[in-house]
């Protein structure tokens, strides 16, 4: 009896299959090293120890200056919005968070020497800060007067300039939904001391509109500044004032309904949010054969009002 042809061609395909199969068994073919791949973090970022990290804020996007933006930067730190400034963020290290609203912060923030409050606090914009580091860990309260149980973030403001060459800078960017910001700073100095002087301001249209009203719901709009003036009267004596403040005028958050729409509403009143802050802290520092002592007082002021939203059930 002749076997039909696609018999044949099934038993040729199935020994041609077992046949390549034992050329390539892995107990005969060589290994082959692959090509090594290196990840290297931004060189924004310098790890000085497992526990800490260091950023430049310049590497920020000059439209994105906030601790939101430095957040993403910075390994085991993020930061949720709520989109009233700080006011209900949340902002977590190593799994430690704040509960939405005056909670504890896992986090102690500083500028300098001067402590910046407690979570809905912490400042919304960083206009005049040079630099951050996080100081991860529960042992930062050895080092620091006030610290969280996932450690301490402490922003810097810049180095004092040369005597005799002040320094300016003017920043400007403009992006969608009429998102514009304008940074300007100054520093001078001589032979007694020197101060530094930054101001900046930030806005931009709702993302949301209100039908009815034909109005947008969260629209934003802050101003922020800092001042720094170091003086020293005599040899390993420096005193410091440093003040940072905002003013903030904004809409309502941006909540719609959770079916949607989600870029507009329909509703007779729109809420407002409106912030004032204040940080003022004064920095005597001694240096001595035994080492640096330093002595601060701070002032923290802070208001959020009026809030008010009564059509908020949809």
């Amino acid at each position: 009896m002749t076997t039909p042809p696609r018999l044949l061609l099934a038993a040729a395909v199935a020994l041609g299959t077992t046949v390549v199969s034992a050329q390539v068994s892995p107990t005969d073919a060589a290994a082959v090293p692959l090509a090594p791949i290196i990840v290297r973090a931004p060189q924004t970022v310098a790890d000085e120890a497992a526990g800490a990290s260091f950023v430049g804020l310049e590497a920020l996007p000059h439209a994105q200056p906030g601790m939101a933006g430095f957040a993403e930067l910075v390994p085991n730190f993020a930061v949720a919005s709520s989109g009233a400034r700080s006011f209900g963020d949340i902002f977590a290290v190593r799994g430690l968070t704040n509960t939405p609203f005056f909670g504890d912060p896992a986090v102690a923030v500083y500028l300098d020497d001067l402590p910046l409050g407690a979570g809905f606090t912490f400042p919304a914009e960083l206009t005049g800060f040079a630099s951050g580091a996080l100081l991860r860990g529960p042992g930062q309260n050895t080092r620091f007067g006030r610290a969280g149980p996932g450690g301490v973030l402490q922003f810097t403001t810049p180095a004092s300039v040369a005597v005799g060459q002040p320094e300016h800078a003017v920043g400007v960017s403009y992006g969608n939904f009429n998102a514009r910001s304008v940074t300007l700073s100054a520093g001078g100095a001589n032979g007694s001391g020197d101060v530094l002087v930054a101001a900046g301001y930030d806005a931009r249209d709702g993302y949301v509109r209100n039908t009815t009203l034909n109005a947008e719901v969260d629209p934003q709009e802050s101003l922020s500044t800092l001042a720094r003036l170091r003086y020293r009267p005599v040899i390993h004596t420096e005193l410091t004032l440093l003040l940072t403040a905002q003013r903030a005028r904004d809409g309502a958050q941006a909540l719609v309904p959770l079916g949607g729409p989600l870029f507009s509403v329909a509703r007779t009143a729109e809420g407002q949010t409106d912030l004032e802050a204040l940080n003022v802290g004064l920095t005597a520092a001694f240096d001595t054969d035994a080492g640096r002592l330093t002595a601060a007082t701070t002032h923290t002021d802070w208001d959020l009002g009026p809030y008010s939203n009564s059509q908020v059930l949809f």
